[in-house]
């Protein structure tokens, strides 16, 4: 049995003496007076609140309201306004109708999180004006009295005063035995008792607390990989650049060839700066997320971090701790060896013991395997604790009983017996109950003791654990279990629960130096004996071997490593610091929201590649045009009102509506290459065809009214053909959608000529269309296997 241990000399904190103000050293039974509280309060000795894990209402209106793009789109209505070209700003109520979805999307969103926060917060049992009171953790002051009982969580560095008890630190060192406090010991914030029952000072608080330095490394600012942030940012970032200059140039061009007619040169310029603005495209992919994050709050997840759900679908490494994430924390006694003939007698012995000692895992393990047998009172009982490892109790009439770890309570009359229970250590927990003809303090006292016999007890694996494991092995993402345990015990847990390799085991208390980690990191599957440093090296050598991270944790010692990973997960049952940290929350501390998370994660993934490439196709033939007609004589094809047609048939409604689809798809490749794979084919295709129709009007002698509509017709016809391109794979959702657009497209041509500017169209105009249907056809293709090609080459 591995020895407990031992807490100041494990844990090497600190904390802070405050020689700056008066200490009140409150009486025991009475704690501060409301005075004493505020007066604390007024010198900022208080628990820290944590930060909040939603943004504020007016940041995500401003987020959501002010942007570059929503900034130029209303310098150019006010352009359309000024000349009189009111129609013309349809486009503005497209915009105002992406802002109010977000926002909406987005408020809701936050209220789901608020909500769900609330659950997340610890308290406290305080002794305030001699009366017990039930407080927020961040509301304890210095000073204040304490009260402390199995279950509870340290919520603060304590002193204790009176008692003592059974304190489990797995959260601050990831070992998971008990370590047993008296009075003048320090209780760490952090920690729970498991046992026992004591009265505590706070002699610190917040940022003054002895794990601070740890948790202090939560508050660096981690760097987002987000794929799907990078493609956009420079998306963004090359418009944003090219955008104006062009737009001035543009301008000054169409001026020129409209006999300096400034309504139409502003109606034309609008038309083709419009055209290269993504508006909606920032704005939808909040909305995909804060949707995704509204059904993730349905199944107990709590999302502090947008973008985490993607980078835990693109995740092809996940770090588990085993306290308290594959295990519950809880133990469940497996089996009892006997060397007694009377084996009714040994349970109810058991029994009787479980439930006059004090409450801890161990004991109830015990009651539960022996519900529903006969309790009989002891007359006398010794404790359990940590230092002695056994407690015992004397029946009358029966005689006593001990019960600890095996080394302790087997004598050297049973060798044997010790050699069983060693072998049995290699895969549980071992306890051994012994019976005695008296009981006193001391083992030694009570030299005629003999083994009656053994338990065996292990972790509690949590519930779906097994199931999450196998779904992840499909997936193609490696576990690895990092632990602060033994790891020969992890990785029985690691053979429990399905883990590949299990046997692959370390401990790197063992390292020379921690800088070897990077060496390793790749080699073993099961990490035991870890520090919280070497947690976080851990994930930093995974990372800087191409790694997506993925990290799992409940304790302080896990937030260092936490925050170093790509995506971090903790269990609601955790540490402030923890949930704090975290990205996502799992509010029922269990692992089977994972695969449907991942599962979410792959739908926004791919479904916002399909809405960006089908935003990212109108950029690229706006910008392609604007540059084209930027030289050319001739004036632009579109108008505002046209292009406030083709939008929303081939941009506006699909993206919206492919958006929210479920798409389980495994994610590859980078999201910025995805895109221009899907977008170029249309996105040149319509330019071609563009330029095409103006060469063609030439020698067919077209009018400039026949010419715009000859181009927006193949505009949208491009468009919906690149719209059935990006939808693949098809499924009968995304074919009657491309069929009821093109249906929608038709109707405005043939029944709303006169709003959308078209003309009718003469024989010479409908062979220009025909001619220019055919080439957009061959030039798609062309396009669509050029970049194939060339994306290959650039992956290997």
């Amino acid at each position: 049995m591995p020895e407990y241990p031992k807490p100041i000399k494990k844990l090497r904190l600190k904390h802070k003496h405050y020689d700056d103000i008066q200490r009140f050293n409150p009486d025991p039974k009475i704690g501060l007076s409301s005075a004493q509280v505020r007066e604390r309060i007024s010198q900022g000795r208080i628990n820290i609140n944590a930060t909040p894990s939603t943004k504020s209402i007016w940041l995500i209106i401003c987020d959501s309201t002010f942007s570059l793009f929503n900034f130029i789109i209303l310098f150019l209505a006010g352009a359309l306004i000024y000349v009189g070209e009111y129609k013309h700003i349809l486009f503005v109520g497209i915009m105002l109708t992406n802002v109010i979805i977000d926002l909406f999307q987005e408020l809701r969103a936050k209220h789901a999180t608020d909500k769900l926060s609330i659950l997340t917060s610890a308290t406290a049992l305080v002794l305030r004006n001699g009366k017990k009171e039930v407080i927020p953790g961040d509301q304890v002051v210095l000073d204040d009295i304490l009260s402390y009982n199995p279950g509870r969580q340290v919520v603060t560095d304590s002193l204790i005063l009176e008692g003592g008890c059974e304190v489990n630190e797995a959260l601050l060192t990831g070992e998971s035995e008990p370590v047993y406090k008296e009075t003048g010991d320090m209780l760490y914030s952090g920690s729970f008792i498991s046992s026992g029952n004591c009265i505590a000072i706070a002699v610190a608080v917040g940022k003054d607390n002895a794990v601070y330095e740890i948790t202090a490394g939560a508050k660096k600012v981690k760097s987002r990989k987000s794929e799907i942030v990078k493609g956009l940012q420079k998306i963004i970032k090359v418009i944003s650049v090219v955008i104006i200059p062009f737009g001035l140039l543009f301008y000054k061009s169409q001026i020129a060839n409209l006999q300096y007619n400034v309504a139409e040169a502003t109606k034309r310029t609008v038309a083709a700066i419009i055209g290269m603005i993504p508006s909606g495209l920032i704005l939808l992919t909040s909305t995909v997320f804060a949707v995704i994050v509204v059904k993730l709050a349905r199944k107990r997840v709590l999302v502090n971090e947008l973008y985490s759900i993607e980078m835990l679908a693109r995740a092809d490494v996940i770090c588990l701790d085993k306290t308290g994430t594959l295990t519950e924390g809880s133990m469940i006694l497996e089996d009892i060896f006997y060397f007694a003939p009377d084996e009714a007698k040994v349970l109810r012995t058991l029994t009787s013991l479980s439930v006059a000692m004090d409450e801890n895992e161990t004991m109830s393990a015990i009651k539960t395997y022996c519900t529903g047998t006969e309790i009989t009172p002891p007359s006398r009982t010794v404790p359990f604790s940590s230092k002695k490892k056994w407690c015992g109790a004397y029946f009358e009439g029966t005689g006593a009983y001990v019960l600890g770890a095996p080394e302790r309570i087997i004598t050297e009359r049973q060798p044997e017996l010790l050699i069983k229970a060693g072998e049995l250590a290699k895969r549980f927990r071992v306890l051994c109950l012994a019976e005695s003809s008296s009981l006193s303090e001391e083992l030694d006292d009570m030299p005629n003791r003999t083994a009656v016999c053994l338990l065996l007890l292990s972790d509690t694996i949590r519930k779906n654990a097994k199931e999450t494991i196998s779904y992840l092995k499909e997936q193609g993402v490696s576990v690895r279990i990092i632990s602060g345990d033994n790891p020969v015990t992890v990785s029985h847990i690691a053979q429990a629960v399905g883990v590949e390799n299990f046997e692959k085991t370390i401990d790197l208390s063992e390292l020379n130096d921690d800088y070897e980690i990077k060496d390793i990191c790749d080699d073993y599957v099961v990490f035991g004996r870890t520090t919280p440093v070497q947690k976080q090296l851990l994930i930093q050598a995974m990372r800087s071997r191409g790694h997506v991270v993925a990290m799992t944790g409940d304790g302080v010692n896990d937030v260092l490593a936490m925050k170093e990973s790509d995506c971090s997960i903790a269990v609601a049952k955790g540490t402030d610091a923890a949930r704090t940290v975290a990205d996502m929350v799992l509010l029922d501390s269990s692992f089977k929201a994972i695969p449907a998370i991942i599962e979410e994660g792959r739908s926004s993934i791919n479904n916002i590649q399909r809405t960006a490439s089908l935003f990212l196709t109108k950029t690229i033939y706006s910008t392609l045009l604007l540059l084209a007609f930027l030289f050319s004589p001739a004036p632009f094809p579109f108008s505002p009102i046209q292009l406030s047609l083709i939008s929303p048939i081939t941009i506006g409604i699909p993206s919206f509506l492919l958006a929210f689809r479920p798409d389980k798809q495994r994610v590859s490749g980078r999201f910025i290459r995805n895109v221009l794979y899907k977008a170029l084919p249309g996105g040149v295709t319509i330019f071609f065809a563009v330029v095409f129709v103006h060469i063609l009007s030439g020698y067919f002698l077209l009018s400039n009214q026949q010419i715009s509509t000859i181009s927006v017709i193949l505009t949208g016809g491009c468009a919906l053909f690149g719209l059935l391109f990006i939808s693949f794979p098809l499924d009968r959702f995304r074919f009657w959608l491309v069929v009821s657009l093109s249906v929608l497209f038709t109707f405005a041509i043939l029944r709303l000529p006169r709003i959308f500017d078209f003309s009718t169209l003469k024989v010479t105009g409908i062979m220009v269309l025909l001619l220019g249907a055919a080439f957009s056809v061959l030039v798609f293709w062309l396009v669509k296997l050029a970049a194939g090609f060339v994306f290959k080459q650039t992956e290997k």
